[in-house]
């Protein structure tokens, strides 16, 4: 009886058939039958139901099939569900392979995969393809016999020499054939099934094996392909796209109709797929029971999911999910029984090193340990990954729980549950190596470490509070400060176990290591009220333990010093002070490298910014690339915001590139966040608004959607920075308010130095009464609003325009040409750098923003006119000095002009921006031109020349002009 008959497919069901092999549609199917399309329709339909395949294009596949013999394949009974990328990847290792072995752990689907996969590959074997269950077989001399029947040799017909066993009559017949045998469940007989395979691979040329197994035959030559569970809904897949719940809301309506899996019981569904890994088998079961249970009473009791999947099927070998599991558990030595149970004991994964020293395995030495996993691996019970060179290893979650009960039946589990708690507190310590306690400037590599292993931190402590056992809390907490300092900026983990260790007893020196915690947690969460009593309190515990001259003291030094800064304590100077002095004789590198960056942080709270960039100038080389800290990224945004503000171009170009360079290797949100900020801040450096602007609002709107407060303020002080330079201040001024985190709560000094800066900026500009009503306007604002608004402002809905008094400065360098000949290229190219660095540090000391920037020619806006003379004064001396000091100079001459303009967007329009323009062009070499109307909106006396009259370009009435005297003091 062949394929289609035992389906019970009708006559004209298979000439339709026949049809859809050759890829013919529907009308055409019709007029070649003389039937309806309607009716082709129907018998579309009926064949794939009773053929068992999803879609048109998997029933031409299965027909171009039939013509080859099927023999011994079951018939599908339901649709296979997604499997797409499978089977596509195992038809190719069939195409390149002669024995293609798919593992899996129970349940996963192996057989239903390797059915599908062999129907479809049959096409390219003259004579077809054969499927042989060995599920039932206990005796492996009954593989052959079995084969044999599937093959359809009735008794030993073959001709073999002498004594030929039954094995070697089908080896005999294979010989002679081309052919594709499926090989289902080979685990139990696994040598047989390697022995008849390699005899089949050797003898047999025209003959391939798929096979299924909970682990590889091992032969040469065999390709192997681990069948992975059901791909689950994740942050890029919706529900409905999930393999696992496709596969659960079709059962599901098999069982009971009407369950609505993808509306209001969708959250249930995908708990239920997720907390049964995606296993299929798990999945159908599940399903079963929605006869009788809601989708959430399911999901709620899975967590005795061996009872409650216990049954709802007669017709498959493993009608429980406790039956799936066990199958493979009793094939396994004791040893790997034994250490699979005590693998129940991990979380979220582990690696070799914490089997090798947590599990003890009767008879079986610690160094041997890695071969019982290697076995477990390829028994498909343990799942295996390759991160940051290393394996990593875990088990599926329906195989943990399986173990654990194994554990608590030996009286196992306390035990080993001590053990683990135990192991992974020296293992932190063991990675703490400086104790410094100062988890920002820990290498990002303990990060990943502790990220890796946070699950079997959190048992380990979950383990160890209720035991009274507060010490392994301390130590644990405190070594592992990172972690809880760099979960998306919420520390609120770490201070619950800080807590929980100061409420007990503990050694004075693991007591102060809580307590510089407890501080530094306080200021990652920018409560500023609490942290003086905090850092106080730290401080003098470390005096009374006489812990001075420790590693730990340096955290406390540099925290508290830093703190007592921000709020004006002169004090604070003397402890950064005293953690550089320790950290130097100590020669910790890491506290070193705080040492600058707290030290240039001070030197911003001082408003010293020319001296912070002094030190960020040793500070941004010293980031280590290979393996940065945690607040490196964030170090070089502070350091960009003070070369911002100075014009230091040079060391704004030096921290770009170790921005750029941490962009690819840091992937942790606080340092996402610096990285972007710190590149925007070079834009407006480079008078890039626009661009800066469009950066920081992609950035304000995912940092946003974080519970990181504290990043959401910075940005957003950033976004009022661009603002500003654009020359929409008013808006600036409402997003500069809403950015202020408050009284009572800390900024970084980057922050606060722009913040400043910009605040002074605009009230300049805009004045006082303006400047108060807008800023009354951004307090109101909470910070989701302030976003909302500056993305609003950056689509182009509220672009503004205003119309005010500025004054404008034009530069330029005269004889460019003759100092370029003399100089030469490169030298000249060093001159420019130095002149276009010098000008702008001078243009931000006096309150300038630059407008505009082409070839040696500078476009200054300043706020009052009074800025504008003095700035120009100052340029003018210091090239002087320069051409005194070196021989030869640029020779500068610069217009300056009073007037309204319109602006718009940072650009500035109108008749008053071309007049200011025609001044500059009419200046000498040396010279300094200022309109009347600039001296008369001065109100400071600047020595001039006598008024004159000149006719400028393109101005058909003469202007009034000075100039102004830049020697006199």
């Amino acid at each position: 009886m062949d394929l289609l008959e035992r389906a019970g497919v009708t006559r004209q069901e298979r000439e339709v058939l026949a049809l859809v092999g050759k890829r013919l549609t529907n009308d055409e199917i019709a007029d070649r039958l003389y039937i309806s399309v309607r009716t082709v329709e129907s018998h579309v339909s009926a064949l794939l139901t009773k053929l068992g395949v999803e879609n048109r294009l998997a029933l031409g596949a299965l027909e171009s099939s039939l013509g080859k013999e099927l023999r011994g394949f079951p018939l599908a009974r339901t649709s296979l569900i997604g499997r797409e990328f499978e089977l596509a990847e195992v038809t190719q290792r069939l195409s390149k392979s002669r024995l293609v072995t798919l593992t899996g752990v129970g349940g996963t689907g192996k057989t239903r995969l390797g059915v599908e996969a062999a129907k479809r590959a049959a096409e390219r074997f003259e004579d077809g393809a054969v499927f042989v269950d060995l599920t039932a077989l206990a005796d492996p001399e009954l593989i052959a016999p079995t084969i044999a029947r599937e093959l359809g040799l009735p008794g030993l017909d073959i001709a073999v020499d002498g004594n030929g066993s039954r094995e070697d009559e089908v080896v005999a017949y294979l010989a002679q054939v081309e052919l594709l045998i499926v090989l289902d469940n080979c685990e139990h007989l696994l040598e047989a099934c390697a022995r008849l395979a390699d005899r089949v691979l050797d003898e047999c040329d025209r003959v391939k094996v798929l096979a299924t197994s909970r682990e590889a035959l091992a032969v040469h030559g065999e390709s192997v392909f681990a069948v992975p569970p059901l791909e689950l809904p994740g942050e890029e897949l919706v529900a409905a796209e999930s393999d696992a719940v496709r596969l659960l809301v079709e059962r599901a309506d098999a069982v009971r109709a009407g369950l609505d899996l993808l509306g209001k019981h969708e959250s249930a569904a995908v708990e239920i797929c997720r907390r049964l890994d995606g296993i299929p088998l798990a999945i159908e079961l599940a399903a079963a029971q929605l006869t009788h249970l809601t989708p959430e009473e399911v999901a709620v009791r899975l967590h005795d999911r061996f009872k409650l999947l216990s049954g709802g099927r007669r017709d498959q070998r493993h009608a429980t999910l406790q039956a799936a599991i066990g199958w493979s558990y009793d094939l396994l030595t004791e040893p790997e029984r034994a250490l699979l149970a005590q693998l129940g004991v991990f979380r979220g994964g582990f690696s070799l090193e914490a089997v090798e020293g947590i599990c003890e395995v009767e008879a079986v030495r610690r160094d041997q340990l890695a071969d019982l996993v290697a076995s477990l691996v390829r028994k498909s019970l343990v799942v295996t990954t390759i991160a940051d060179r290393s394996s990593r290893y875990g088990l599926l979650e329906t195989i943990r729980v399986f173990a654990t009960e194994r554990l608590i039946e030996l009286g196992k589990l306390e035990a080993l549950r001590m053990r683990h708690g135990e192991w992974f507190t020296g293992w932190t310590e063991h990675l703490d190596r400086d104790r410094i306690v100062l988890p920002a400037w820990r290498p990002l590599s303990d990060l990943r470490a502790l990220d890796r292993e946070h699950d079997n931190l959190r048992a380990a402590l979950a383990w160890a509070q209720p035991q009274g056992r507060f010490e392994l809390v301390a130590r644990m907490t405190v070594s592992s400060d990172i972690l809880w300092h760099a979960t998306l900026g919420n520390p609120d983990e770490g201070v619950k176990w800080v807590k929980t260790a100061l409420g007990e007893d503990l050694a004075p020196d693991l007591r102060v290591r809580c307590l510089i915690l407890d501080t530094m947690l306080a200021l990652w969460q920018g409560n500023l009220f609490e942290l003086p009593e905090k850092s106080n309190r730290a401080l003098a515990a470390l005096e009374e333990a006489g812990l001075t001259n420790e590693p730990e003291a340096t955290g406390i030094f540099f925290v508290t010093g830093v703190i007592r800064a921000y709020v004006g304590d002169e004090t604070g100077r003397t402890l950064i002070g005293r953690g550089r002095e320790l950290a130097d004789k100590l020669s910790i590198a890491s506290a070193k490298h705080a040492a600058d960056f707290y030290e240039a942080a001070l030197c911003l709270y001082e408003g010293n910014l020319d001296k912070a960039c002094d030190v960020y100038a040793c500070f941004v080389p010293g980031v280590n690339l290979e393996d940065p800290a945690f607040f490196d990224a964030g170090g070089l945004a502070e350091a960009a915001a003070a070369a911002h503000l100075t014009g230091h171009a040079d060391l704004v170009s030096m921290i770009v590139q170790q921005l750029d360079a941490l962009r690819e290797i840091q992937d942790e949100p606080w340092a996402q966040m610096s990285i972007e900020v710190g590149l925007a801040i070079a834009h407006l450096s480079r008078g890039a608004h626009d661009t800066a602007l469009e950066e920081l609002i992609q950035t304000v709107e995912w940092v946003s959607r974080l519970n990181m407060p504290l990043a959401t303020n910075y940005v957003l002080t950033m976004v009022a920075a661009a603002l500003s330079l654009q020359g929409n201040d008013e808006d600036a001024s409402r997003i500069l308010a809403a950015s202020a985190p408050g009284p009572l709560a800390i900024r970084t000094s980057g922050q606060l130095v722009i913040f400043r800066h910009y605040e002074r900026h605009i009230q300049a500009r805009l004045g006082d009464d303006t400047t108060s009503k807008l800023r009354a306007e951004g307090a109101a604002m909470s910070l989701q609003e302030a976003a909302e608004l500056a993305k609003q402002i950056a689509a182009g809905n509220r672009v503004q325009r205003t119309r005010r008094v500025h004054t404008f400065m034009f530069t330029d360098i005269v004889d460019s040409t003759r100092l370029v000949d003399v100089l030469g290229d490169e030298a000249w190219d060093d001159l420019v750098s130095w002149h276009d660095r010098t000008l702008r540090s001078l243009f931000s000391e006096h309150g300038g923003e630059e407008v505009d920037h082409s070839g040696d020619g500078f476009f200054v806006a300043f706020p009052q006119a009074d800025n504008a003379l003095e700035c120009a004064r100052a340029i003018q001396r210091t090239l002087a000095e320069h051409r005194r000091d070196h021989g030869f100079g640029p020779n500068l001459r610069i217009g300056i002009h009073t007037t309204e303009a319109n602006e718009r967007g940072g650009n500035f329009i109108g008749k008053g921006v071309h007049v200011a323009a025609r001044v500059g062009a009419d200046a000498s070499g040396g010279e300094i031109l200022a309109s009347r109307a600039t001296l008369e909106a001065s109100r400071a006396s600047t020595p001039t020349s006598s008024p004159r009259s000149v006719e400028l370009k393109g101005l058909s009435d003469p202007l009034e002009v000075v100039t102004i005297d830049w020697l006199a003091r």
